[in-house]
């Protein structure tokens, strides 16, 4: 039975079952407005997927809880008319079985042993659309192929406390070299800028079509196509055990690679390639990794990626370079006091010597395994550097490595960071051209809308208002008792 004692929790449970992915927010959007003293009335959205999306108005009342009841118990009445909600106030989905009718039909019960519908066990399988603008686009030797490089800008406005970087230099991949870019026998419909959620903050990536085209030949074609390799396995370990990298089997086949600028034009960074797949060529899978030879420089410790030969040879750890501490040796006190210096440390952990005692140690943060960057990671509250950092020492939180003791990477810090953007950026890319795909076909179809973009037309650029959604989940949830104050609407 329908009451204002129910109502909110029956319009919660609503929201709850719609079908959503992981990045939907399903919960009631309230607007409370005070029209005048002691007099309140509340407007209710459902969820963008809910078959009644439009906003419900409430009937005026004398407070902000019974003015939510109000429009809740108008939205439960419409639910169940339209056959959203069966006649025990239930959420109807496609396998939904009533309650009231569950007695009588024990025939419609799913099979014995089989996962109840609504819990994690009962999964529901559907062919996933891809953009035919990204199918069978790999570059053919000796005929021209479009550049589509990645604009990737760190949005200054909003970016994390520094606090949560361990108060680390913001990463702007705007102001550093070398880019990446898509390599595609196909061009590029014009398409909106989208965030992406790095450590430094939200960064804003556009994808467009460089004004030349490039001809290569076979034999450059497979240099990039084994940099291509290179980045989605040894970089961001994509590539699985029962996975065989053979771009020409595959329909999704174009390439992504270092480019450079010059003069407005791209052109595909083939002393960058080189060096990197040669670099990647001493690397044995199940070996140690070949320690760095040659003596200390500044140079190339600066903005490297670097990894303990001492240590995990099937999985070696990657660390970026944070800082070059000059303050710091070998020889100097070890932050615990189970050992004198590093030297000792090492010596007795790990039985290595170290030889050169005057190069200074490093200051490193872990490269982060996180892949998915389409959603912002919150800080649980506001807490400041103090707090982080609390103990005998700031010392004491940070990570320091040997020089000599490390294998340095080909690819520098600032490429391996744009690099973890790729999967997220990748994603949202195809799922963006089958929306336009989909935009082409209703006006098409339909007659709604252009099929061709104007000249000089640019979509606006999204924003999901992340703080803005978290507060409205914060503050905004419809409480699930009845109020107490003012009468219970009819």
């Amino acid at each position: 039975i329908l009451s204002p004692a129910n109502c909110l929790s029956i319009i919660n449970k609503y929201c709850s079952k719609l079908p959503s992915d992981n990045y939907t927010l399903l919960v009631p959007h309230w607007s409370i407005s005070e029209e005048r003293p002691g007099t309140f009335r509340a407007v209710l959205q459902l969820p963008i997927n809910s078959q009644n999306n439009s906003p419900f108005r409430g009937p005026p009342a004398p407070s902000v809880e019974a003015a939510k009841v109000a429009v809740a118990m108008a939205a439960c009445k419409r639910l169940h008319g339209d056959g959203e909600l069966s006649d025990s106030l239930a959420p109807v989905g496609k396998h939904f079985v009533d309650p009231l009718e569950e007695e009588e039909e024990p025939e419609e019960r799913e099979e014995w042993g089989a996962p109840r519908v609504g819990t994690h066990k009962k999964k529901r399988s559907y062919v996933k659309s891809r953009a035919s603008e990204l199918e069978n686009c790999q570059p053919r030797p000796d005929e021209p192929f479009y550049i589509h490089p990645l604009d990737m800008r760190l949005d200054s406005r909003k970016l994390n406390p520094p606090e949560l970087i361990k108060f680390r230099p913001y990463f702007y991949p705007q102001s550093v070299g070398p880019h990446l870019a898509l390599l595609s026998s196909k061009p590029l419909p014009r398409l909106p800028r989208f965030p992406v959620y790095s450590r430094s903050g939200e960064v804003s990536i556009g994808t467009g079509t460089a004004p030349n085209m490039l001809t290569l030949t076979a034999e450059k074609l497979a240099i990039i196509s084994r940099f291509h390799e290179i980045i989605f396995d040894e970089v961001l370990h994509l590539k699985r055990h029962s996975v065989v990298y053979k771009p020409d089997k595959s329909t999704f086949n174009f390439y992504v690679t270092a480019v450079e600028s010059l003069n407005g034009d791209y052109y595909v960074d083939f002393a960058l390639i080189r060096r990197v797949i040669k670099e990647f060529s001493r690397i044995q899978p199940g070996l140690p990794l070949p320690a760095n030879g040659s003596p200390y420089s500044r140079e190339r410790f600066a903005d490297a990626v670097v990894s303990p030969v001492y240590r995990q040879w099937d999985q070696p750890q990657r660390h970026y370079v944070g800082e070059i501490r000059e303050d710091l040796c070998p020889d100097s006190p070890f932050p615990c006091n189970d050992y004198d210096s590093y030297t000792q440390y090492y010596n007795l952990k790990y039985d290595v010597a170290i030889k050169d005692t005057d190069q200074p140690l490093i200051d490193v943060d872990y490269a982060t395994k996180r892949l998915n960057l389409l959603t912002p990671r919150f800080a649980k509250s506001r807490i400041d550097g103090e707090e982080i950092l609390r103990g005998n020492s700031a010392e004491e939180k940070k990570m320091f490595l040997v020089p000599e003791l490390c294998y340095v990477y080909p690819i520098s810090g600032s490429l391996w960071r744009k690099m973890t953007y790729l999967p997220s950026a990748l994603y949202r890319i195809n799922a963006l051209l089958v929306a336009d795909s989909l935009r082409v076909q209703i006006a098409r179809e339909v007659g709604v809308g252009e099929t061709s973009l104007p000249d000089g037309f640019e979509f606006e650029e999204f924003d999901f208002n992340w703080e803005k959604r978290v507060s409205s989940l914060r503050g905004n949830i419809c409480p699930t008792h009845p109020p107490t104050v003012g009468p219970s609407p009819a």
